[in-house]
């Protein structure tokens, strides 16, 4: 990827000073913007940092620029576990592999969620939104991530394997107890994460054995005839299920109830979603360009490459900041306005691109949809009963309380 700008040297590159674990509850977004508006990158003492979308979208998509499996299983050497089978199972996931061994391991899930087909659920989607706001409609206040957020995606998830609906509470538990403590970078909750893996394996074998017995139009019926022709092992069978849980309930459940938090912090917007005034994807796209839980997606190149008259060196870790990209003046006017009315093109890039696109992104955009039109239209006098708390990490944030009162009038 060249360039005919003038040659930069990595040692003049501005810095970028933020300790992500001093500053967790502290909003990045005014220091990446002031970045973003000096520079399209700069260095820290983590790597290098690109903020710009231009270069935040190409760079995603360079196929030099790799994950690092080793890096990612440090984290889980971090949390103790150096053997066994929740060692084992993590280096096999979608999320640690690169390369072929991660093109070979999407593409069993790959046709299932694929646009046309993602589409099939819309319906399945409007009724776990019904019924989640049906169970707290009487409630004067309640805490949205933990009685909605987790639950919608966590249903969406039995749907998917033809499970009970009221499986959603355990399956949102095992995928919190699977994906939270990798993310956070904390040692206390190993203990809680191995037992869920257990659990986890015992609950999709009964999962698999019963869509064995009654096959259906699922994802483990898919999986299963993959298996029946040669194309999976029975520990890939799990190993696909298992991905499916954690990447499907886990990260949808902070940006659905981030992106409620943020609208109802907009309160003429909000009054504009409970009056129908959009339309389903401009409110879902916009909630998800303006309240991105995706901080930054690190990447490492293969080999040494030129860019935009920059030498990067192989192996030297590069940042691309998701959110900063999200809020680029350069592509989206105004951007730190909540505008569901605004023309879309590009879009946001909170799902990746490339290789590493999320799968299971077209139906997270079919329970944003759903979620955010019809809560609004339910509840139009709710409002934030405490400001919408969230931590910021180096690679994703979380929310830790958006406590909602239903009907403030």
């Amino acid at each position: 990827m060249g360039s005919a700008t003038a040659e930069l040297d990595l040692n003049e590159l501005p810095r970028m000073e933020w300790d992500w674990i001093a500053n967790e509850e502290s909003d990045p977004t005014p220091l990446l913007n002031e970045l973003r508006e000096r520079t399209w990158i700069a260095a820290s003492d983590r790597g290098l940092e690109v903020f710009r979308y231009e270069d935040v979208s190409r760079l995603l998509r360079d196929r030099n620029l790799q994950k690092q499996p080793h890096r990612i299983m440090n984290r889980v050497h971090e949390m103790g576990i150096t053997e066994g089978p929740v060692h084992d199972y993590h280096e096999r996931s979608i999320l640690t592999l690169d390369g072929d061994p991660h093109v070979q391991a999407r593409l069993p899930l790959s046709a299932f969620f694929a646009p046309r087909r993602a589409e099939r659920h819309r319906e399945a989607a409007r009724s776990i939104v019904e019924r989640a706001i049906a169970r707290v409609a009487d409630r004067p206040v309640i805490d949205v991530l933990d009685e909605l957020g987790e639950i919608i995606p966590a249903e969406m998830f039995c749907h998917l394997v033809s499970a009970p609906p009221e499986l959603g509470p355990t399956a949102a538990r095992l995928a919190d107890s699977m994906l939270t403590p990798l993310i956070e970078r904390g040692t206390d909750r190993t203990a809680e994460h191995v037992a869920a893996y257990h659990e986890l394996m015992d609950l999709l074998g009964e999962l698999l054995a019963e869509r064995r017995r009654t096959p259906g139009e699922d994802v483990l019926s898919d999986l299963i005839e993959m298996n029946r022709d040669g194309k999976l092992t029975e520990q890939d069978l799990l190993d696909q299920a298992g991905m499916l849980l954690a990447a499907s309930i886990d990260n949808t459940a902070h940006q659905l109830t981030w992106a409620l938090g943020a609208l109802l912090g907009e309160p003429g917007q909000w009054a504009a979603a409970a009056a129908g005034t959009y339309a389903p994807a401009q409110i879902a796209e916009e909630s998800l360009r303006h309240a991105t839980i995706v901080s930054s997606i690190m990447r490492f190149p293969v080999e040494t490459f030129e860019y935009k008259g920059l030498t990067i060196p192989a192996g030297r870790p590069v940042f691309l900041h998701v959110r900063s990209a999200n809020l680029d003046p350069r592509v989206f006017e105004e951007p730190m306005e909540f505008r569901p009315d605004r023309t879309m093109r590009p879009g946001p890039i909170n799902f990746g691109s490339g290789a590493h696109t999320c799968l299971g992104q077209h139906l997270a955009r079919l329970e944003m949809q759903e979620f955010l039109t019809q809560f609004p239209a339910a509840f139009p006098d709710a409002e934030l009963a405490e400001p919408l708390r969230n931590s910021y990490g180096p690679f994703a944030s979380r929310v830790r309380r958006c406590v909602i009162r239903l009907n403030a009038a």
